[in-house]
């Protein structure tokens, strides 16, 4: 679906603590998933950041922009969030965020079901694929 929506999709892979990506395989036990993020995707944090800048948990946004290091990998993600005060004191630190009072995190990964109860959303996309697939 994203395919038919986006034009600048970004594979993202989750990294070991050494930094190194951990692309799936079929020798490791655990299956590292990509997440393909977009330009304008709706995101929510799902990490404590700054508590004192309103950057919490369960802070939503829509991503603006990709910043890439010297590799041309996208190191992180510009999020311009929902709630005007979330963010403000890093709009004011940050050269990549000042101009447009956006925030730039590093990727992250995609709400649950449980996470999501109680939530007012206007729109929701729901993967089956996998549902019932045993690991």
């Amino acid at each position: 679906m994203v395919d038919q929506v986006c034009s600048d999709i970004r594979t993202f892979y989750d990294r070991d603590r050494k930094g190194k990506e951990m692309k799936p395989s079929k020798h490791r036990k655990v299956l590292h998933v990509p997440i393909r993020l977009a330009k304008n995707a709706r995101i929510m944090l799902t990490k404590n950041i700054s508590v004192s800048d309103s950057l919490t948990n369960d802070v939503t946004g829509r991503i603006l922009e990709f910043i890439e290091d010297s590799k041309k990998e996208a190191s992180h993600i510009l999020i311009k969030c929902d709630n005007v005060r979330a963010g403000r004191q890093h709009h004011n630190a940050c050269q990549h965020c000042r101009e447009h009072e956006t925030v730039c995190v590093k990727p992250c990964w995609a709400m649950t079901v449980h996470k999501a109860q109680g939530s007012t959303v206007g729109e929701v996309v729901i993967s089956s694929k996998d549902f019932l697939a045993q690991t």
